[in-house]
């Protein structure tokens, strides 16, 4: 025999000459076969697999030359077998008739699914044929899930999404296998994965990030990615978009070898690898630097759907390049406007284009040539649009305030009619009315269109809110009471029908309704003539609750309402007497008695004054339905002082522990919290103990104003801590009294005092045994303590050498209780700022 050293490429044998083939391996669409005998035997091709450019490892061992020969021939032909398969269920045939094959190697099932994505065999034939042959592929392949190579594993994955195949729950399994071998994986097979797992329609994303979480990991513990190309980045960073997994090492290492690698991206990357940013909401802001230097001469390489993918996700992150670069960015978004009404592949559709306005107007970009080119464009293929696509162009209209080309504004108006009537009320509805709503005023003040072109508009509005109304039940408090206000503005002729269905649904919601929306709401009312005496009594009630928290601006808006109806409706001023009835406020409550007699106006012209005493009461609610884990505690009010200590004071009293929560205090000082809570046991809460949350919130939560005298108070106690603006002339003067001697009390205080940027001008440490030498002559303080441990005592001002006043003195009484852990501070019992007390035994906060 002879020893045959060759170079096999593509599987094929270049001649007949084997059999007993020790083992062949194929590696990046090359094979090497070493030490062969040389025999006679029909020439077949060996192999011969292709998964996505790339070859799969394979090896023969054949143990006797008769045998060896038998077994490799029927493999072979098994081989030719299923890549010359055409249609499903001639590949279905093939694969049943040698299923004893399938079983011993993975290769055979791998090569199917290859052949299935390249052919589109699901695509062909009868949609029956295609399921079954799906289903046998899936019975063959998860058991011998962890028998495939990595290349196997990343073809089949992706394979699975393309052509729908298998569960989310097949998919976590190969991943789950995956993470036990990730090292096995190169780059370009792994990112495959993450892709599949990312695309599939039923992923669960909390079930999706294991494989992320293991890659993380993998970072974390110092491994780089420098072996991923370009292509790779951008896969891993838009599978990590998609899945919602927000992994700070992992989205840096990923930018820093972008950048290292920007002069590989192609246009499809730089979409790709922003786009997987932006659901993030990561801006990696030198890299879009990079790419805008790079790529601001090369935007002519960007295709359509590219384009609009790399705009959405500047607009999402409202991410604003160099002027340059944006004008280079109009200049080739024109380009790609489609002309006339010609559907060019090459041009944005009617979504892209949709897409391509919304995120220049997210971004504020007001290039008058493209949006008039693509508003045209829109203006002559409007039927063509979805309805999300011409709520998006119309948001866009109104936040560049565009011109709209002749007609457009109607089309508009007719599209919402053909919704309407095809469709359900949803959100965008609603959305689509208050964007009419702006531009058809616009239209109106600007002169831009005509009376027959406005009548017309109104009348299609109509018959676009009668068929809206029949489901008004169905969308949010927000949404109706948004869309009443978007038609209050318009001053449309409302259909007694639709009134009525109207009415019904803002009595029965009214007390949801937000505070901002409140006066534009009754304003709509009253303009709308909606105010039947159900809608204006739960508007009353609404009003009289919520007073409050209304700015003087709200409280006119709402006083016009209220005069404009013939019903009269109850006076504003009964709120201060029927709300505030907790026994601690009524101190307070006695300056606004004679005031919560007035009317609306005289109230609002009274509680402008800044020298008056004043309160404010929460908006407590829970939601206790629409989370399966968490019961939703919303809370608000006017922001003051303390709200936030308060807030959680009351919640640890009730033993309720607040996982998430948001905060916000809007421009007219107005606190919206929101918190989602569980019992210290890790469960949602009773209706009871929801209910015991509300009440006991509403009640501590309300605020006064400080009464006159306390502005006045000089002594200020809280246990063994005193201060007082009293004793000295120019300094305030605090003093705390040991109980007993305790080591690092004097280290304490110091840096208490130290971290509130307060100065100590003179100070006295006495102890309980007689001081036995000379006193200091210079210092006004005298040694007179007769006590048990010892006495601190500290002549104190603050920077600029003032006085505290009282408001910085209860601040500094508060934290000092806190630093030196006084027992109803740590482990507060009592309401807050109860146990600070004045000299006189009064509340300093009238609790």
């Amino acid at each position: 025999m002879n020893t045959i050293q060759t170079v096999l490429w593509n599987g094929v044998l270049p001649s007949p000459l084997v059999l007993g083939l020790e083992k062949v391996h194929f590696r990046h669409g090359r094979a090497k076969v070493e030490h062969v005998p040389a025999v006679s035997l029909p020439m077949r091709p060996f192999c011969n697999v292709k998964y996505s450019d790339k070859f799969i490892s394979a090896s023969y061992v054949c143990q006797s030359q008769a045998s060896g020969q038998e077994e490799w021939q029927d493999s072979s032909y098994l081989f030719e077998r299923i890549q010359a398969s055409r249609t499903s269920s001639q590949l279905l045939r093939y694969l049943r008739a040698d299923s004893d094959w399938i079983l011993k190697d993975t290769r055979y099932i791998a090569l199917a699914w290859d052949v299935v994505l390249s052919k589109r065999l699901t695509e062909q034939g009868s949609v029956d044929d295609a399921q079954e042959l799906r289903g046998f592929l899936m019975e063959h392949t998860m058991p011998l899930v962890s028998k495939f190579t990595p290349s196997e594993v990343s073809m089949i994955s992706r394979v699975m999404v393309a052509t729908n195949s298998g569960t989310a729950a097949d998919i976590i399994r190969i991943s789950q296998d995956i993470q036990t071998r990730m090292v096995q994986f190169e780059p370009k097979e792994l990112c495959m994965v993450l892709w599949a797992l990312s695309s599939h329609p039923g992923m669960d994303k909390d079930e999706s990030r294991g494989l992320f979480k293991s890659l993380s990991q993998l970072v974390k513990s110092g491994m780089g990615l420098d072996h991923f190309t370009a292509r790779d980045l951008s896969i891993l960073v838009w599978s990590l978009g998609h899945v919602g997994f927000s992994d700070a090492a992992l989205l840096r290492a990923a930018e820093r070898e972008s950048e290292a690698k920007i002069t590989s991206f192609t246009s499809e990357d730089v979409s790709r690898i922003m786009h997987g940013f932006s659901c993030l909401k990561y801006n990696p802001h030198k890299l879009l630097v990079l790419i805008t230097t790079h790529f601001e001469k090369r935007l002519d390489e960007f295709s359509a759907q590219d384009l609009a993918l790399f705009f959405v996700s500047l607009g999402k992150l409202v991410a604003e390049p160099s002027i340059v670069f944006c004008r280079a960015m109009a200049k080739r978004a024109k380009e790609l406007v489609a002309e006339n009404d010609g559907r060019n592949q090459d041009a944005f559709d009617v979504h892209l284009n949709a897409l391509v306005l919304w995120s220049f107007a997210r971004l504020g970009l007001k290039r008058t040539a493209f949006a008039a080119k693509s508003l045209q464009y829109v203006n002559k293929r409007v039927s063509d649009h979805k309805e999300e696509d011409l709520v998006a162009i119309m948001w866009a209209c109104c936040r560049l305030d565009l011109k709209l080309p002749q007609g457009l504004l109607g089309r508009f108006a007719s599209a919402q009619v053909s919704f309407a009537e095809t469709q359900n009320i949803s959100h965008r509805s609603t959305q689509g009315f208050r964007y009419i709503s702006i531009l058809f005023n616009r239209s109106k003040s600007a002169g831009t269109i005509g009376n027959d072109e406005l009548d017309a508009v109104s009348r299609d509005l109509t018959k676009a809110l009668e068929h809206m109304s029949r489901g008004i039940e169905s969308v949010s408090v927000w949404e109706t009471t948004s869309l009443i206000v978007a038609l209050g503005t318009m001053d449309l002729d409302i259909t007694p029908k639709t009134a009525q269905r109207l009415q019904a649904r803002m009595v029965a919601t009214m007390d949801s309704v937000a505070t901002a929306l409140l006066p534009k709401l009754a304003y709509s009312i009253a303009k709308l003539k909606l105010g039947s005496p159900s809608v204006i009594k739960s508007l009353s009630a609404v009003t009289i609750y919520k007073a409050g928290v209304l700015s003087p601006e709200a409280l006119v808006q709402t006083s016009y309402a209220f005069a404009s109806f013939k019903t009269p409706s109850p006076g504003i001023g009964q709120y201060r007497q029927n709300l505030y009835v907790a026994p601690r406020r009524h101190d307070h409550l006695q300056v606004n008695r004679t005031r919560a007699q007035r009317p609306l106006l005289g109230i609002l012209r009274a509680s402008i004054s800044p020298d008056d005493s004043w309160c404010v009461t929460p908006l407590v609610s829970v939601d206790n339905e629409s989370n399966d884990k968490y019961t939703v505690v919303n809370i608000e009010i006017l922001d003051y002082p303390g709200l936030m200590r308060v807030i959680a004071w009351c919640l640890n009293a009730l033993d309720v522990v607040a996982d998430h929560a948001t905060m916000h205090t809007d421009d007219e000082n107005v606190a919206y919290n929101s918190f989602w809570v569980r019992t210290i046991s890790g469960k949602k809460l009773s209706t009871s103990a929801a209910k015991t949350v509300v009440e006991r919130l509403s009640d501590y939560l309300a605020y006064c104003s400080p009464k006159p005298e306390d502005e006045m108070q000089t002594e200020f106690i809280l246990g063994p801590i005193t201060i007082s603006n009293s004793e000295h002339p120019q300094y305030t003067v605090l003093s705390v009294e040991e109980s007993s001697r305790t080591p690092g009390q004097m280290l304490t205080i110091a840096s208490i005092l130290s971290g509130l940027n307060i100065r100590i001008m003179e100070g006295l440490i006495q102890g309980s045994d007689s001081f036995g030498g000379e006193t200091m002559t210079n210092n006004s303080l005298m040694f007179s303590y007769k006590g048990t441990g010892r006495l601190f005592t500290f002549c104190i001002c603050m920077p600029d050498g003032n006085k505290f006043d009282a408001e910085s003195c209860k601040s500094m009484l508060y934290t000092l209780g806190i630093g030196l852990g006084l027992s109803s501070q740590k482990f507060p019992l009592s309401p807050p700022n109860r146990d600070i007390r004045t000299a006189q035994n009064l509340s300093m906060c009238s609790e």
